[in-house]
């Protein structure tokens, strides 16, 4: 099954077209899941770098249309200061050439040390229906079942230069191969894995597979469909390091006096 958490399964990507949208959209959890998906979207730093990764909406929009994303630090605020003029691309109903572009507002709240920021993004109308991702605060268990939806990324400047089979192994890898070469969006994906229940030094060891740019995205328990941690790490390989969500809730309940009111409470509801 597509969901069956495989110590064993390696290079389990699925690109996330409409019609697989459709499929996992059925059966028990399928709406959850889709909902999931759909709040996932695709992180451009306005330089224009290759690093990118991903982020996914947390909150639901305020009056002005705004609402707050998630991502690490690392793909925001990679070696710059600002996230001015950055954008989120999502790409509701699956795969598609034409991503709804979401700007980033401003800066609420970043921790280089626990590797996130807390953004506010301006959601264009057709986006304000989209649901926030539901964040756990649990510890995982020992041993859980995980799926991660992200935009893993290639060096598109390198592949250009002298392409490297190590990239276009497999189908999924090629077909990302085949877009970078276009000039394409990249496409949404899908991971499948578990948790090992194995903690090092505030992260959570993954049995998922990651590529460049699966940073900043959500780590679902196949069980609650909430997220249990972020992507933070990993070696492009079947192993990952998650940021379990809870440190990352409790670190922004203590900082919460250094944000604005408007801030504030958009922020009490994830909270609670």
């Amino acid at each position: 099954m597509l969901f069956a958490a495989d110590a064993q399964a390696r290079d389990r990507f699925h690109i996330l077209t409409e019609q697989l949208t459709k499929r996992l959209g059925r059966g028990k959890g399928g709406a959850k899941r889709v909902r999931n998906f759909e709040a996932v979207g695709n992180y451009k730093q306005a330089t224009g770098d290759i690093v990118g990764g991903t982020a996914f909406i947390v909150s639901v929009p305020a009056a002005d249309g705004t609402a707050l994303v998630l991502t690490n630090h690392h793909v925001a605020l990679y070696q710059k200061k600002t996230v001015r003029g950055d954008q989120v691309l999502f790409q509701p109903g699956g795969a598609t050439d034409k991503p709804v572009v979401a700007e980033v507002v401003k800066k609420v709240y970043a921790n280089k040390a626990l590797d996130y920021a807390l953004l506010r993004v301006r959601l264009p109308e057709s986006l304000r229906g989209l649901e926030p991702v539901q964040l756990d605060r649990r510890r995982t268990a020992k041993v859980e079942g995980l799926y991660n939806p992200s935009f893993p990324r290639i060096w598109a400047q390198e592949q250009a230069a002298k392409p490297n089979e190590r990239f276009v192994s497999g189908s999924p890898k090629r077909a990302l191969y085949l877009e970078a070469k276009r000039g394409q969006t990249m496409p949404k994906m899908l991971q499948v894995g578990r948790s090992e229940g194995v903690e090092y030094q505030n992260l959570e060891m993954l049995k998922l597979p990651n590529q460049v740019g699966s940073s900043g995205s959500p780590v679902f328990s196949q069980r609650t469909h909430r997220a249990v941690g972020m992507l933070t790490a990993g070696s492009g390989t079947n192993a990952g390091m998650m940021r379990p969500m809870r440190l990352i809730l409790q670190h922004l309940a203590d900082k919460q006096s250094q944000l604005t009111q408007a801030d504030r409470q958009m922020l009490a509801p994830l909270l609670r």
